[in-house]
């Protein structure tokens, strides 16, 4: 089972502590957009962003998700642009409407997020020369994306992108990173095998 090495893993600290901060701030927004706290409180919110980013900047080293630096950065643009719209979109409906979709969206994402990092099953993995997709290999090992980042960063392997901004490694170093977490690990005979425990 690899819920110790999870709840071990500082990505998966910092994660909700940015997320946790990124849902404060469009909580905010939302009960400002419907009046029920007074629009200095959007203040509280830029604040919280900012401490958002400053921890994604210092978790700069582990290469922490563009989500990460997203949360944060949208919820401070909407506080920014609640005092910036102009008269003609001060619509309730507009101004309740663009925070609560911002929150939805967010913890939308997360819940795919968690299903995400679920283990199942694996099937197959796809190859393109060399290279295999990040996420479905994290997958496909039953290894947390977020674990298998953090190794693949204090082991100084790198993570590639594509065109469409999904994340691609080396089929070696994925191996290979796959085997030295079984020798850190060697109590989770689980890493690094596709067959059912």
């Amino acid at each position: 089972m690899h819920k110790g090495v999870y709840l071990r893993s500082p990505l998966t600290v910092i994660y909700m502590t940015i997320v946790l901060l990124a849902l404060i701030g469009a909580l905010i927004l939302v009960t400002v957009a419907l009046e029920w706290l007074h629009p200095v409180w959007l203040q509280m919110t830029l604040l919280l962003q900012v401490m958002a980013l400053l921890v994604v900047l210092m978790a700069y080293r582990w290469r922490p998700s563009w989500r990460l630096w997203f949360y944060p950065l949208i919820v401070a643009f909407m506080a920014l642009l609640w005092n910036m719209t102009p008269p003609t979109l001060t619509e309730e409906i507009v101004h309740a409407g663009l925070p609560l979709a911002l929150m939805i969206g967010i913890v939308g994402d997360l819940v795919l997020t968690w299903r995400q990092s679920l283990p199942f099953t694996p099937g197959r993995i796809s190859i393109h020369g060399g290279y295999v997709d990040f996420d479905e290999a994290a997958h496909f090992f039953r290894v947390p994306p977020d674990v298998l980042r953090l190794h693949f960063a204090t082991q100084g392997r790198s993570l590639h992108v594509g065109h469409s901004r999904q994340e691609y490694v080396v089929l070696d170093d994925l191996l290979a990173v796959l085997a030295a977490m079984r020798q850190v690990h060697p109590d989770r005979e689980h890493v690094g095998n596709t067959k059912e425990a």
